[in-house]
């Protein structure tokens, strides 16, 4: 103690006023989410029994250590840091941390002098942080960030303190604190086993406690001191690497793992005796062993502990080190290496901090997953607790650098592009063959020897690790170079190819969830890498291997009897397969095309098609290739290549829709004969049947699936409602409507007939297919919200299947085809008026089809077919924005089918640029202006604004070619004879246009030829003499087009305005007539002669019906 009396006196005095304080903060209904409930009278917290909570007046606590009479009283400062432990046992104040963070700076400094008396109350001040802070206000937990920002970061530099435990305590207090103050994902209090503690009531606005504290410690740059200390205890455990070889030898680590133990000094318990037995942390370890045995946790501590029991206090092991308490370690080796237990909790507080996207960019910024790639090249044994932390925490920067790839800010600069692909970006920091290489070790060593549940899911996560890389078309190449790619490929087919392998079956290829899981991944994983211009290499790999024909075996339904598939998987495990796999063909399919006809991926998805739909069976004992009519209901299903009837189950529209999508898909491929083989095995006539027996009722909009809108494909009807029967595969909720499927049937008839295919076209008639699909083509109004993208779909397969066929066409002719689709070029939508009419045009080429389209006339308005498109050419200029003069002559005579000011939005009045407008406001409106100046450099950036080119497309797509093909196909004389007709149902502008429509050709060439000279002259390229003579030429022959087109309108024009001339005149004249014979009539009457009864006489009533008449 000190040598003065007086002081000692003094401070008796003040502690003793100090303890007989009620507490100056009273906790009540206005504690904070960060708060536990306060302790009752008599108990709570370490003050078990002490009464209610007294706080200490820690401004006296913190002026006993700076008071520089005061500052060397060790004892009585000991004595009031474990009071303090003692009274805030329930956590700290947040208005107090500023006071408690100047205590563990002081004590941190006479610990780090030699007094090892502060060990104790400094690391149980820590342990005591880990508690929810307790707020005195509603809201202080949001305004007080300002003193949990310095708090948090005081404890962020502790763990580059000397004393290996309180960088433990530090480190774990930091990671309770990521994980919301100690609310895990068990004792959160939300319910359920899956609740987080970033999960709040939905209608609480404020930030989630979660938020709050991982943004404390980003904003209090305490991430910065998480990556130093981790990139140093991954430095130092290399250390021990004293070959050089970039790699621990078995010996070395043996000499690491002799150093950790030689380091311990029982203040902390962190090792697993049993490691076999213990489980892996992280959010995603759910689960314990598969069988059923004692699970431990995360540190391999029993129990249920979130993570390792860092500074648990052994009385027997303090009383064992120095004399004056203080750590062994400290005295013995201050630079000696920190054991490899708080690596392991550094990880873990890496691991929550890489959920928060901020501190997850923050990580990458400072190389922290190039080190982890270091330790996973290194990790031998995959039952090491660390390597699942490890693997999570790699996951979680993984996700978060895509969603910022694909979501974040644009790049404003050199820098902000470089820190966004490189710095930021966790996929090219591990895009190398080393980080593959390591992946592709572990997880075979896995497959190997994993044989239980927790070495399955970290299997399973491993190929999760290898998709996400594989999004970076860069890193691609890898997984072919390393064998990945080839080893991922033999176990997603070895065990339904019978191949030999060297791990297990049991490893791999039960029916556990696990390996369910992993086909799945392996298969999505392969389909990722031959995804792109980056694929080819793996797509060689792809195409030499038995994917393709391991995919097919599961749609097949002759391979049901399959001894994997039939002994393996259950119903539901299989359905989910066979979906997938449909999926993953329709990419792969048309790149390996080869393989998918080498092994009848056309009959097997004909036979899938009918094995989901009771009206496509086949009578058994039949030819696959023939149907069972109406005659046949009973049969009893499908049969395979052989005859052999095969069970009919349950109809699941998903697997009918994803059958028809593949078929849609691969049907046109070319060289190898998959539309003959879809025609030979009876494809085209179960097309019929679907089309001909399929209907729609009013709900047909509704998804297939629920309550009143399950779909029943069987007994010849595709329904929707509530009396449709539901069965066990279709009972879940589907997306898929009927509209849907009927799009994916008439999408299937234009692939198989695509190309002119005469033999399946010919097949389609005589199946009746004609009849059939002509009860789709029309259009109501209400097939915009019901059926959308139909019609398209059903002028597709008419396009195709009967287009350029001249019975067919004939057929289609005879059941008035022709007017349907003249029909539907007045009705449908105008985006869909351009694809009938090029299919009318096409049709037209027919001789035998012109007196029909001739002959057609509007229900509604009576116009001629001519007129209609000639009106639909002019609604086309409009669209397109070709602004003509005001007579509708042509205003460009260099590029006439552009018009005077041609926009590809359209016409439009001129709007002042946002830009300019901005920069005029007023300064309250600095924030819009810096918006839209990014908005604006986001262009520059990006040469255009986002969905421009959709929109492009869109707006700038030119019909008029096609309206120019049925114009011509009609007959530009007839259109003519049609045009000078005297009614008024076409304005003279109208009228214009089919002069300019009769030389669009002509037209055309010469803005090509334009446009040729306009490039060229941009590429800087010189032309020879005849050249440009020639371009000149031709150029010239466009503009005596332009200005033979432009007399002739202006003749139409003159001469329909000198219709209307001679019709005024004679209109002026019929009322000039009328007045004179009323004038006359007045006149007679006025001179008396012979009144009658109406006030006119006979002769002058005679006088005026003939001025009337004349």
């Amino acid at each position: 103690g000190h040598p003065c009396c007086i002081c000692v006196h003094v401070l008796g005095t003040v502690y003793g006023r100090a303890a007989a304080m009620a507490g100056s903060a009273t906790l009540g209904a206005t504690a904070g989410r960060w708060a536990a409930p306060p302790a009752p009278p008599g108990g709570g917290g370490a003050a078990s029994g002490a009464g209610p909570r007294k706080p200490l007046n820690l401004e006296k606590v913190v002026a006993l250590f700076r008071n520089p009479h005061t500052a060397e009283l060790y004892d009585r400062q000991v004595a009031v840091l474990n009071r303090m432990c003692r009274k805030y046992g329930d956590g700290f104040f947040v208005g107090d941390l500023g006071h408690v963070r100047a205590i563990l700076e002081a004590a941190a400094e006479r610990v780090a002098a030699g007094r090892g008396e502060f060990l104790d109350p400094l690391c149980a001040i820590v342990e005591i942080a880990r508690l929810p802070f307790v707020s005195a206000k509603a809201n202080e937990e949001l305004r007080g960030l300002d003193l949990v920002a310095p708090f948090v970061k005081t404890l962020s530099q502790l763990l580059h303190f000397p004393d290996p435990d309180v960088n433990l305590v530090a480190a774990e207090t930091l990671r309770v604190f990521a994980t919301s103050m100690g609310r895990d994902a068990d004792q959160s209090g939300l319910g359920g086993p899956v609740a987080d503690s970033r999960v709040q009531d939905p209608n609480d606005n404020r930030p989630s406690p979660w938020d709050t504290n991982q943004s404390a410690l980003q904003l209090s740059g305490a991430v910065e001191d998480v990556i130093m200390r981790t990139c140093a205890e991954i430095d130092e455990l290399w250390s021990y690497d004293k070959d050089g070889d970039n790699t621990l030898s078995a010996d070395e680590a043996a000499a690491y793992r002799d150093q950790e133990r030689a380091l311990g000094t029982g203040r902390v318990i962190l090792e697993a005796e049993d490691t076999d037995e213990a489980a892996p942390g992280g959010e995603h370890d759910a689960a314990g062993d598969a069988d059923g045995g004692d699970t431990k946790a995360e540190g391999g501590m029993p129990g249920g502990d979130s993570g390792p029991a860092v500074g648990a206090r052994d009385d027997a092991a303090v009383a064992g080190a120095g004399g004056d308490g203080r750590s062994a370690v400290f005295h013995e080796d201050a630079d000696a290496p920190r054991p490899a237990y708080l690596l392991q909790v550094l990880l873990r507080l890496v691991r929550e901090l890489s959920k928060n996207a901020e501190n997850s960019a923050t990580l990458a910024r400072g190389g922290v997953p190039t080190y982890l790639a270091r330790l996973l090249t290194n990790m031998q044994d995959f039952r090491d607790d660390m390597l699942f932390v490890l693997v999570e925490t790699l996951w979680n920067m993984l996700d978060n650098s895509l969603a910022l790839l694909s979501s974040g800010d644009v790049a404003l600069s050199l820098n902000a592009l470089l820190d966004k692909h490189r710095h930021a970006n966790v996929l090219y920091q591990l895009g190398n063959k080393q980080t593959v290489q390591a992946m592709c070790g572990l997880f075979e060593r896995i497959l190997l020897r994993g044989f239980r549940k927790r070495d399955k899911m970290l299997r399973n996560e491993l190929v999760v690790l290898a998709t996400l890389l594989a999004k970076r078309p860069a890193n691609r190449v890898f997984f072919v170079e390393t064998g990945f790619l080839g080893l991922a490929l033999e176990y997603a087919t070895a065990a339904e190819m019978d191949l030999p392998v060297d791990a297990n079956p049991r490893n791999f290829a039960t029916s556990d969830p696990e390996d369910l899981e992993l086909k799945q991944l392996l298969w999505s994983l392969i389909a990722g890498l031959c995804d792109g211009y980056d694929g080819a290499d793996a797509l060689e790999v792809v195409r030499d291997s038995l994917l393709i024909q391991t995919m097919l075996l599961y749609i097949d339904p002759a391979a049901a009897a399959h001894p994997y598939l039939s002994l393996t998987w259950a119903e539901a495990q299989k359905r989910e397969l066979e979906l997938l796999a449909f999926r993953l063909l329709h990419q792969l399919a048309p790149a390996c095309a080869e393989a998918f006809a080498t092994h009848d991926g056309v009959r097997v998805c004909v036979q899938h098609v009918r094995k989901h739909s009771d009206f496509l069976t086949v009578a058994v004992g039949a030819d696959a290739s023939t149907l069972a009519g109406p005659e046949s209901g009973d049969a009893e299903g499908a049969v395979d290549a052989e005859g052999m009837p095969l069970e009919d189950g349950e109809d699941d529209v998903d697997r009918l829709y994803l059958a028809l999508r593949l078929l849609q898909r691969v049907l046109p491929l070319p060289d190898e004969g998959l539309q003959d083989t879809f025609g030979s095995c009876g494809g085209v006539e179960d097309i019929v049947v679907l089309i001909g027996n399929t209907d729609l009722t009013p709900t047909a909009g509704t998804t297939m699936g629920g309550a009143g809108g399950t779909a029943a494909l069987g007994g010849g009807t595709l329904l929707v409602g509530d009396d449709a029967p539901v069965g066990t595969a279709n009972a879940a909720p589907s997306g898929i409507s009927v509209a849907l499927v009927l799009e994916a049937v008439f999408g299937v008839l234009a692939a198989a007939c695509s190309g002119g295919h005469e033999d399946n076209q010919t097949r389609f008639r005589k199946a009746g297919g004609i009849t059939s699909l002509l009860r789709w083509l029309r259009y109501e109004p209400e097939d915009s919200v019901s059926r959308p993208l139909l019609v398209p779909c059903v002028v597709a397969g008419v396009w195709e299947a009967v287009v350029g066929n001249k019975r067919s066409e004939a057929r289609f002719v005879a059941d008035d085809g022709v007017d349907a689709l003249l029909d539907l070029v007045e009705t449908a939508p105008r985006l869909m008026k351009a694809q009938v009419v090029g299919c009318v045009a096409d049709l037209m080429r027919n001789e035998k089809v012109l007196p029909y389209v001739h002959s057609w006339r509007s229900d509604t308005t009576g116009r001629t077919a001519g007129r209609v498109i000639l009106r639909l050419w002019a609604e086309e200029e409009e669209r397109l924005g070709v602004v003509h003069s005001g007579t509708g002559t042509i205003a460009n005579l260099e590029r006439p089918l552009d018009g005077a000011a041609a926009s590809p939005r359209g016409p439009a009045s001129p709007v002042a640029d946002p830009v300019e407008v901005a920069e005029a406001a007023p300064r309250a409106t600095e924030r819009l202006r810096r918006a839209l100046k990014a908005a604006k450099m986001w262009k520059m950036v990006e040469k255009e604004a986002p969905g421009a080119a959709l929109e492009r497309a869109l707006v700038t797509a030119d019909s008029r070619p096609r309206l120019y093909a049925a114009l011509s196909a009609i007959g530009f004389d007839a259109l003519e004879d049609d045009v000078a007709g005297t009614d008024d149902d076409l304005t003279p502008q109208q009228r214009a246009c089919a002069e300019l429509a009769r030389r669009y050709g002509a037209l055309a060439k010469g803005q090509a030829w334009d446009d040729l000279r306009t490039g060229l002259a941009r590429d800087d390229v010189a032309l020879i003499e005849a050249d440009a003579q020639h371009i000149e030429l031709r150029l010239a022959d466009g503009r005596d087009a332009a200005e033979d087109v432009l007399e002739k309108q202006k003749s139409v024009i003159e001469a329909v305005d000198e219709r209307h001339r001679v019709e005024d005149d004679a209109f002026l004249t019929t009322v000039l007539h009328q007045r004179l014979a009323d004038e006359s009539a007045a006149k007679l009457a006025a001179q008396g002669g012979g009144a009658r009864p109406g006030g006119i006489s006979t002769k002058a009533h005679t006088l005026s019906f003939a001025a009337t008449k004349a």
